[in-house]
């Protein structure tokens, strides 16, 4: 944990991210992560922070994002067989071809990632 967490400051992202990551994530061996809500009072989860290694090519990262991707794809499907659905909100456009092509579907396009209660950087 303490690996990704400083992929995830490195980006700039600071205290107020990574003091509310979940325990629940999936981590493709020093490439890449990214952490899953499961919510508690609905069938949903919630696919976030997706982060790479910065310290690693970026042949290499994206061979990371396929593999986190693909395992994902594992992941929902066998969590959408207990009525469990999965969301998460990308903005990059590389990531969301990757998605795509492990058979996640673009829900809105257009969308912004919002927050309250502290900014992303503070």
């Amino acid at each position: 944990m303490a690996e990704v967490t400083r992929w995830i400051t490195s980006r700039g992202v600071g205290e107020s991210v990574t003091s509310v990551l979940p325990m629940h994530g999936y981590i493709v061996e020093g490439k890449c992560a990214c952490f899953i809500y499961l919510a508690e009072n609905a069938p949903v989860c919630f696919i976030e922070w997706i982060v790479s290694n910065p310290d690693i090519s970026a042949r290499e990262s994206v061979r990371g994002i396929n593999e986190l991707a693909g395992g994902l794809k594992d992941l929902c499907e066998s969590l959408a067989e207990s009525g469990v659905r999965a969301f998460t909100v990308l903005s990059n456009k590389n990531l969301v071809k990757i998605f795509n092509r492990h058979g996640f579907e673009t829900g809105c396009d257009g969308e912004t990632t919002m927050v309250f209660g502290g900014s992303y950087g503070s």
